[in-house]
């Protein structure tokens, strides 16, 4: 396990270039250091008006104004929600494709296809973010919705005259 995940290490952790790419603007923007943004990234592992919270971001607190402490936080807080973690997606594609494979021992292209195009059309029933929810990975990767799955395929809906 140890081994698979150092050999993993670079693709699972991508996202903390991401993060400091975005927390390096922010360190510019407001004439911080980047240990600092990183401190306040690390802060928001606690809960906040909890007591661990409360103890921990004293000393950023007496390094930054009141008002530029929250401004600083805010800043942190989008990034970090800007940010998708790649071990998460990971996961989640996992959770998704683990039943389907489970069903059959030779998976073929064309399965596999089929599989594909379910998946990126079906909407999630639920999501930690409201903008995701009953929507595919295909209607939030391109904004716009799409049409009936029969229709994608090629075929012809039946409408009933009025």
């Amino acid at each position: 396990m140890r081994i698979t995940l150092k050999n993993q290490r670079n693709s699972l952790l991508a996202f903390t270039c991401v993060l400091n790419t975005k927390f390096k603007l922010i360190a510019q923007n407001y004439s911080l250091s980047l240990k600092i943004i990183w401190q306040m990234c690390e802060l928001q592992r606690c809960t906040h008006g909890g007591s661990n919270y409360a103890i921990r971001s004293l000393p950023l607190q007496f390094q930054l104004s009141e008002e530029k402490y929250d401004l600083v936080e805010d800043a942190v807080i989008a990034a970090m929600a800007s940010t998708e973690r790649t071990s998460s997606m990971i996961e989640n594609l996992n959770s998704r494709l683990s039943p389907y494979f489970f069903l059959r021992r030779e998976i073929g292209h064309r399965y596999l296809e089929l599989l594909k195009f379910y998946l990126n059309h079906t909407p999630f029933l639920r999501s930690q973010h409201s903008s995701r929810r009953k929507k595919s990975p295909t209607e939030i990767l391109t904004k716009t919705t799409h049409p009936h799955w029969l229709e994608m395929l090629g075929y012809t809906r039946f409408k009933r005259a009025a």
